[in-house]
């Protein structure tokens, strides 16, 4: 059954009793999750191509209170009954029916990934995080980077990451700030890695990729000239750090964990201070 919802309309509204499956076509869907007070949480924003599975009409013992799927824009979709589904996919090849098995884990994969970095980043971070996943989900190419072509308010952004709207709208002008993301033509566009990097050297403290450090021509001269020779042994200052390693694959590798490690352990205290949001 394939139909056209307009925007803020449920995805199987009209569906009056069974389990169904929604298959986004064209647009985007909406999985909210309604909070006491009338607010709400957006959970996903799901791009075409992919499913949308929640039980509908009667409640269930599967049913969620208060989540629900809407028309994120004007989209259409094909409503299939899981029955329907499960024998059509019996049908299939077992390589098929493999390939579509691995793909649907990678996704469900990522999103997990993505929703346990969530505590340990600032609203900022988060808000990258979002940004990237439209790019990544709605994004289009253009100079420099992906542009998001769904269209999204700072009040979706909020509900996304979970800050206030105001809390938001300043995070946004720290990342035009820093470079790390640019508005044309009313668009965002998050920019490619390279840019990114190269735009800000204080825009790495906010990047989820690790720091490989600074890979400017200046400072591969600097790291080129001679050294003081290291302190004794049973000197104070002699105890290993990242900058007396030589850079091969493996220590880097080490120096990223360890940096990355001890970037969590001081998100940690500074969110126990109640310094971090």
């Amino acid at each position: 059954d394939t139909r056209r919802i307009s925007a803020d309309r449920r995805l199987c509204g009209s569906v009056a009793v069974g389990d169904v499956v929604v298959l986004v076509l064209q647009g985007a869907g909406r999985v909210e999750y309604l909070l006491r007070g009338g607010d709400c949480v957006i959970v996903q924003l799901v791009p075409p191509g992919r499913f949308v599975h929640l039980p509908s009409g009667q409640l269930g013992p599967g049913r969620v209170p208060g989540l629900r799927a809407v028309a994120h824009v004007d989209s259409w979709v094909a409503v299939i009954d899981t029955a329907l589904l499960a024998t059509a996919l019996r049908q299939l090849p077992s390589d098929q029916l493999l390939r579509l098995m691995a793909y649907s884990s990678r996704v469900q994969s990522h999103q997990l990934y993505d929703r346990c970095q969530i505590p340990l980043l600032r609203l900022g971070d988060r808000l990258f995080l979002a940004l990237e996943t439209l790019a990544h989900d709605f994004g289009q190419p253009v100079a420099g980077g992906r542009q998001i072509a769904l269209p999204v308010t700072h009040s979706h952004l909020a509900q996304l990451v979970g800050g206030s709207r105001a809390a938001v709208c300043r995070a946004l002008g720290e990342l035009v700030e820093h470079r790390r993301l640019l508005v044309r033509d009313g668009r965002f566009v998050v920019p490619d890695a390279p840019a990114r990097a190269a735009a800000s050297p204080a825009s790495r403290m906010l990047s989820t990729e690790p720091w490989r450090g600074d890979t400017t021509p200046a400072a591969a001269e600097r790291r080129s000239e001679p050294r003081p020779p290291a302190a004794a042994p049973d000197h104070p200052t002699s105890r290993p750090s990242a900058a007396r390693f030589t850079h091969t694959p493996t220590t880097s590798i080490a120096v990223s964990i360890s940096a990355s490690a001890g970037r969590v352990g001081a998100m940690r205290m500074l969110q126990s201070r109640g310094s971090l949001p």
